[in-house]
């Protein structure tokens, strides 16, 4: 039996004492770790509260003392996009705060926060923020050196979409400027008064860009500067409307010349011309001059002639019956303000058609004609509308798309009780929807970009017989007659009750409206009866100027209801000038037709 006190026992006690030491110190060591984690943990877990009278970068709170979280940036970090919380989720954008309105940044479904940009994978133009899921985010984005930076909300206050896709629309597109920045919906015009959007026969705004479903007017029309068009403006305290305003310094003294119309039996009244320009503004009495073919109604187109010592680029002008200036008179921008002859013309022909009304629907006819009168070297047609039909309203849209027509609005009947006839018997106070004031207005608005200006109406078309277009045309009958400032053409009715047995496409068995090439019968030409159309130089026009010209050089092909009774096809004439051009047209016109008639069944 061993000693206790030997030096093995004793080395064997050391060693458990030893041992037993070591559990005990590491045990309190994890103990206290694990005591530190929740410690830590709690504290991590705590609410900041902000600090009275400190700039330090606290996280702000609601008014019910919860904490808002907010996008803080890392210092020395290149990714400073999704802050985190302390227990590692990513924390929201923009939080809606409790008794606030303004909650306008949305949440994924999961209440993670949708990604303020993010670039389209092989996509140079990373415009349209879009989620994780590719649906596109609403933002706010502050313009440069813009005051109006506001996100348009629907009737039950919530934001609406900055691009809407609309059903079998094929113009679901933002306007852009010529670099490419967004078009603001409403721009002012400097130094001007016609900060409005035009509105549609029922007075309600034209939509600024997309299509609407069963909606007549879905364009804002423009002028050729890209303003948006204000075209009847009433006189207050007068039975007068004015429309445009051009400057003409072709006759001593210069004028500022008002298309306008008036009361003939309120001739008398006084009315006055307040000019702005050079920041001040010179009130002038305006002479009133009526044109001479009124055909007796009561209302008539007239010139409002304002003298102006001088004028200047960016002026305007209102109308009162007053020789004090009225700021709030609403103002027209003159136009034509310009020195010396103009080097080019922007167009070498132009067409002005007045005016498209009772919901106007001749679709065929319509885009055969358009097609026609490019074919003759038109480059732009100008029509004063009223109302058109939704068919036609789309392709309206299509040629403005084009480049090829522009739009007025011509909402005369909100103000006038307008005749659909030249004849006072058939009732009204305007001649034929105001067309005088329409074409006049035209001529001026193209005085000085066109070389030269048509006057036709939608069904006409003016059909050269010696030459291939207009342009031959023109230069034959300028050099038969030098000094002639505009030439007539006779109007020939081609019967649309009889049948030329050619060109009866099934294709266009479901578009509404006449099929012109199918109609080459018309009647002899009544000089008494028969209408006429003039193809003229606007820079010698001041209101009209006519001349005539031998038969056979032209003829204004006019396909409509017979005006003679019905006539055998022994009794007409056959013309089938028109199907010279028959391959193109029918080309061009099926193709507008596949684009926007059936692309929509």
């Amino acid at each position: 039996m061993k000693d206790s006190n030997s030096p093995l026992r004793v080395h064997e006690r050391r060693t458990r004492s030893w041992n037993i030491k070591k559990f005990v110190f590491f045990g309190c060591v994890l103990a206290l770790e694990l005591i530190l984690i929740f410690i830590y943990d709690k504290s991590r877990l705590q609410t900041a509260k902000p600090v009275k009278n400190t700039n330090a970068c606290e996280i702000p709170v609601s008014s019910d003392d919860r904490p808002l979280k907010t996008i803080v940036p890392v210092k020395n970090a290149q990714d400073n996009v999704i802050p985190v919380s302390s227990d590692g989720h990513p924390l929201k954008t923009i939080v809606p705060v409790k008794n606030a309105q303004d909650n306008v940044i949305p949440v994924s479904s999961n209440e993670r926060p949708l990604k303020t940009i993010v670039p389209v994978k092989n996509s140079q133009d990373n415009v349209i923020p879009v989620s994780s899921d590719d649906h596109p985010l609403k933002t706010i984005v502050p313009v440069k050196n813009a005051q109006d930076n506001v996100i348009p909300v629907s009737s039950d206050d919530h934001p609406l979409k900055t691009i809407v896709p609309v059903k079998n629309s094929q113009d679901n597109v933002i306007p852009v400027s010529s670099d490419d920045h967004p078009l603001k919906t409403i721009v002012p015009v400097k130094n001007a008064q016609d900060n409005v959007i035009p509105v549609s026969s029922d007075d309600h705004p034209l939509k600024t860009i997309v299509p609407v479903k069963n909606a007549q007017d879905n364009v804002i029309p423009v002028s050729s500067d890209d303003r948006p068009l204000k075209t009847i403006i009433p006189v207050k305290n007068a039975q007068a409307f004015v429309i445009s305003a051009y400057f003409d310094d072709r006759f001593p003294p210069p004028v500022v010349r008002i298309i306008g119309i008036v009361d003939r039996q309120q001739s008398n009244k006084r009315l006055y011309c307040h000019l702005r320009f050079h920041n001040k503004t010179i009130s002038v009495e305006a002479e009133v001059d009526i044109h001479s073919d009124h055909f007796g109604f009561r209302y008539g187109t007239a010139d409002l002639k304002c003298k102006c010592p001088g004028i200047t680029l960016n002026s305007s002008v209102s109308m009162t019956t007053s020789p004090q200036n009225n700021a709030s008179a609403p103002g027209l921008s003159i136009r034509n303000i310009m020195k010396g002859k103009p080097s080019h013309f922007t167009y070498e022909f132009a067409v002005c058609i007045s005016v498209m009304f009772r919901n106007y629907s001749n679709v065929l006819h319509f885009i055969q004609t358009i097609e026609m009168h490019r074919l003759l070297g038109v480059q732009k047609v100008f029509i004063y509308k009223t109302s058109s039909s939704r068919e036609l309203d789309k392709v309206l849209g299509h040629y403005i798309k084009e480049g090829i027509v522009e739009v007025i609005p011509w909402q005369i009947t909100s103000f006038i009780d307008v005749s659909s006839s030249w004849k006072t018997t058939a009732g009204g106070e305007l001649h034929y929807n105001g067309q005088l004031a329409a074409l006049n207005d035209c001529v001026y608005r193209n005085m000085y970009t066109s070389r030269y200006v048509a006057l036709t109406d939608l069904d006409e078309i003016i059909m050269p017989h010696r030459h291939s277009d207009w342009g031959e045309l023109m230069k034959f009958l300028e050099k038969q007659h030098p000094n002639k400032e505009g030439f007539l053409f006779d109007e020939h009715h081609f019967c649309n009750s009889v049948d030329g047995n050619r060109f009866a496409y099934k294709e266009w068995n479901n578009v509404p409206g006449v099929n012109i090439l199918r109609h080459v019968y018309s009647e002899t030409v009544n000089r008494s009866s028969n209408a006429r159309k003039m193809i003229l130089n606007p820079r010698t026009v001041v209101q009209t100027s006519v001349h005539s010209l031998p038969p056979d050089v032209s003829k204004i092909v006019h396909v409509r209801v017979s005006l003679q009774g019905q006539l055998s096809k022994e009794a007409l004439i056959r013309d089938t000038k028109l199907w010279e051009y028959a391959d193109e047209v029918i080309k061009k016109t099926n193709k507008v037709i596949k684009r926007l008639i059936e692309s929509e069944s």
